[in-house]
């Protein structure tokens, strides 16, 4: 099991944080999983890059 002081790239920590709920997932793409602000990681890195 990963070590919770470890760096983590966002799929790794989603993965993590889904097996310790029960699931027993190979894969997970992270960006897709997490949010900030409300707003969903991948969904966010589009939209900002349309603005550029």
């Amino acid at each position: 099991m990963s070590n919770l002081n470890d760096d983590h790239s966002l799929s790794s920590a989603a993965l993590i944080a889904t097996n310790r709920m029960g699931f027993n997932w190979k894969t997970i793409a992270g960006p897709l999983n997490w949010k900030f602000e409300g707003e969903v990681l991948d969904e966010r890195r589009s939209r900002l890059e349309e603005e550029e």
